[in-house]
């Protein structure tokens, strides 16, 4: 089982190394997730390539955001450059980028990041088809679920995350940084707004919490159940941290390499991670946390490690140092609800008290380290000079009139053979010994080599120069590092032009307009308002009796589409492929890659959702290739990228229109993580949460008793039908489902009305902006229309 490490600069890809990592993931300049890093350059990339192959590693780069029309061309000589640096895989969201990959970078293994949130074996056997070697899982899964795929894709890597910092939402299908404050998650720039402080509101009554952190989750640590880790047989565990100092990739790096080498798991070990960082530990979902277990709600911020104890007598309080403490040490106390901290100005014994001006000692006072000076200079001297990680043994002939002979070999299985440059003569004063020729090819400081055996045949009475024997040495360790690197030289071989065969798009017929609704009064009431069609169902899982779809088909014919919730474990695909058989629908509306696989070659029409994010006419090709005769453009396009990938769209398309977006979907029930849980009433009473700000963000519910926070203003585009219209989008969709009969009436009406002016005068004359507010009781948002991502 590998151990995959992060690093943002390239003193934490050394530390990673030093640490012990199998392999470092990192970011280039552009294009990965963490746009905030310090990231790596080109240079940078080869530098840490030919390192990590040295120290037997390997290096994997994301790529792991969505690209835009726009920036096809630049992302093409990127992963060229990429290739030639000899990278050993590259970490994709993005369906476009991984066509463009599997070009110009054919070489390079590709991997499925956890943006693509990959949560069901059909998602797997898709990426296995389209030449991807692992899938990074969806942080979601139990260990029984992942052990399930194991077996069921023994040919393919999966790999999760074990360690560090976890998404409140599921990563990819998260939306709220973008549209709150223009900086999405999906192109590296997510601003943590799951990190903030939140009111939680019930039918408009704000509730009385203790704390309001709702939706800030603790940090994943899985170190005690690596060998349950193993025994599911992942290709991979995963560490959370491209953001954060070399100090604690070492820190964490090292207490995993640890626990994967069947070494005892220590509470020192547990102490030296949570002083590394943390929010308060959770093993997390994949052994089965609860909401309880998996929020934070007090704080958002590090804890470190406790360090003191409130000892009491009689009226006095005193903290009491846990430990030594050390000059500079800072350490961090609660007081008032915020977080201080404070750096030491002289050591404290242990069973010493901590004088700390301006601290009330209270019974329920905590006082952490979350920086220790100590440990900071134990890493610089670490640091200070490349850590040994191979083994090399030398066997050498000194004789008398002869060239010294010398045959280096490591623990890698690499060998050499090198000769010395002189005839060594016959010594005036001491002879070189065994102990003489063994000290100088010892002088291995500055390497990544310890020495091993050294196996020495002297003949004669030879003078054998220092600087002969560490000429000889040096040539060694260098031709060793060379043969060690070239087991990993991968032939790029030559770009192939970008292009997939396509059928032929349809020609444009009109734009129609489809409604989405969540019972059959909602459907008839979209259909009496001018739906051409009506998409049936949910994006949250809820439970649908055969006989409400059955009835629902048979009402709206030809006009049903039915839609399957957005997160669909194989448990829930099995349930909705049994009912597939038995409602035979001639038209799904598919909301994630796992959905699609499996209803491909079906013979029906499908509809791929606003969950799967195209940004480029690649990604939009590709799902075309899965079996979408439709898709759904992103949400995060504006006009004039969406113009720029139409002429390159072999699909029909579907551009969502009017809607409370959906920002986020969590596995964590917001109400249970702060002690509400309202039982069955979480789907029939209004709950919402406002922040600092007062924006509201509604809250919906499902049977698994997941959280889905959607964005309180209404998207609405209905003044730019005619551009719509004038671009021939196919397809324009009011996702209304669960909004009740008499919005989803008048909201239907009103766009089927600016559709026509849109058709009929080639611009929507009525301004319908007041009457929408009246229904819809909200204020207004054009989303990324204008402005883009």
């Amino acid at each position: 089982m590998e151990l995959l490490a992060p690093a943002g600069s390239m003193e934490a890809l050394r530390a990673a190394l030093y640490a012990g990592a199998d392999a470092i993931y990192l970011g280039g300049s552009s294009f990965n997730a963490r746009q905030s890093a310090a990231n790596f350059t080109i240079e940078e990339i080869n530098q840490a390539v030919k390192l990590a192959h040295e120290y037997d590693s390997k290096i994997y780069v994301t790529v792991n955001t969505l690209v835009n029309e726009n920036e096809t061309a630049e992302l093409e000589e990127y992963l060229k450059e990429l290739a030639k640096a000899n990278i050993d895989a590259l970490i994709i969201q993005d369906l476009g980028v991984a066509e463009i990959a599997s070009k110009v970078a054919s070489s390079v293994e590709r991997h499925a990041s956890t943006q693509m949130a990959v949560h069901n074996s059909a998602g797997i056997e898709f990426l296995k088809e389209k030449g991807f070697t692992r899938v990074v899982l969806a942080r979601e899964l139990s260990l029984a679920t992942v052990k399930a795929m194991r077996e069921k894709h023994s040919d393919i890597g999966l790999e999760v995350f074990a360690h560090g910092a976890l998404c409140f939402a599921y990563s990819g299908q998260c939306l709220m940084s973008s549209m709150i404050g223009g900086r999405s998650g999906n192109r590296g720039a997510c601003a943590g707004p799951c990190r903030l402080p939140y009111s939680l509101y019930r039918d408009n009554q704000k509730l009385e919490l203790k704390d309001n952190y709702l939706m800030s989750t603790k940090d994943l640590c899985t170190i005690e159940d690596i060998a349950k880790l193993k025994e599911a047989k992942v290709a991979a565990i995963k560490i959370e941290g491209r953001m954060k100092r070399p100090e604690y990739v070492y820190s964490v790096v090292a207490a995993y390499r640890q626990a994967l080498d069947d070494k005892k798991v220590t509470k020192n070990m547990i102490d030296n991670l949570k002083e590394a960082f943390n929010r308060d530990f959770t093993k997390g979902l994949i052994f089965g946390a609860k909401p309880l277990d998996l929020l934070a709600t007090d704080r958002p911020d590090n804890r470190g490690v406790r360090v003191a104890d409130i000892e009491i007598k009689g009226n006095r309080r005193q903290a009491v140092a846990k430990t030594h403490l050390y000059k500079n040490d800072l350490l961090a106390y609660r007081q008032g609800g915020v977080t201080k901290t404070v750096t030491l100005s002289k050591d404290i014994q242990k069973g010493h008290y901590i004088n700390l001006k301006g601290i009330d000692i209270t019974n329920d006072l905590e006082i952490s380290r979350v920086k220790s000076i100590k440990s900071d200079n134990e890493f610089s001297e670490i640091m200070r000079r490349p850590r040994a990680k191979h083994i090399v043994n030398f066997e050498i002939r000194v004789a008398e009139g002869e060239h010294i002979k010398l045959i280096a070999s490591d623990n890698l299985g690499n060998s050499k053979e090198l000769k010395g440059e002189m005839l060594l003569p016959k010594a005036h004063t001491k002879a070189a010994d065994e102990e003489y020729v063994v000290s100088q090819l010892g002088r291995l400081g500055g390497t990544i080599y310890s020495l091993g055996e050294v196996k020495v045949e002297i003949e004669g009475e030879p003078a054998a120069p220092a600087k002969e024997l560490n000429s000889l040495r040096r040539e060694a360790i260098d031709n060793l590092l060379a043969l060690q690197r070239s087991k990993f030289a991968y032939d790029i071989g030559h770009s192939k032009e970008i292009k997939s065969i396509k059928k032929v798009k349809k020609a444009y017929a009109g734009t129609s307009l489809i409604v989405s609704a969540e019972n059959i009064e909602e459907a008839s009431a979209a259909v009496k308002a001018g739906a051409d069609f009506v998409i049936y169902g949910s994006v949250k899982n809820l439970s649908y009796f055969k006989e409400d779809i059955i009835n629902a088909k048979e009402m709206l014919g030809d006009k049903f589409i039915w839609r399957w919730p957005r997160i669909s474990q194989d448990s829930k695909i099995d349930a909705l492929l049994n009912l597939f058989k038995e409602i035979k629908p001639e038209a799904v509306y598919a909301d994630n890659l796992g959905q699609l696989q499996a209803l491909k070659n079906k013979g029906i029409k499908l509809i791929s959702g606003a969950g799967l994010f195209p940004m480029n006419s690649l990604a939009a090709n590709q799902l075309g290739d899965l079996g979408a005769e439709v898709v759904t453009l992103s949400s995060e396009l504006n006009k004039e990228q969406i113009k720029s990938m139409l002429k390159n769209v072999s699909t029909q398309l579907n551009m969502v229109v009017h809607e409370k977006t959906l920002l986020m979907i969590s596995e964590a029930c917001i109400l249970a993580g702060s002690n509400q849980c309202a039982l069955e009433e979480c789907q029939r009473v209004d709950f919402h949460l406002a922040d600092r700000l007062d924006y509201q963000f509604p809250l919906g519910f499902d049977d698994k008793c997941r959280s889905y926070v959607y964005n309180g203003q209404d998207l609405v585009l209905i003044d730019e039908l005619a551009e719509i219209v004038k671009m021939q989008i196919d397809n324009v969709t009011l996702d209304l489902g669960g909004r009740g009969v008499d919005v989803i009436y008048n909201l239907t009406r009103l766009y089927k009305l600016a559709l026509n002016e849109a058709i009929t005068y080639g611009k929507v004359k009525t301004d319908f902006k007041d009457e929408i507010i009246s229904i819809v009781k909200n204020n207004l948002t054009r989303g990324h229309w204008h402005r883009g991502v």
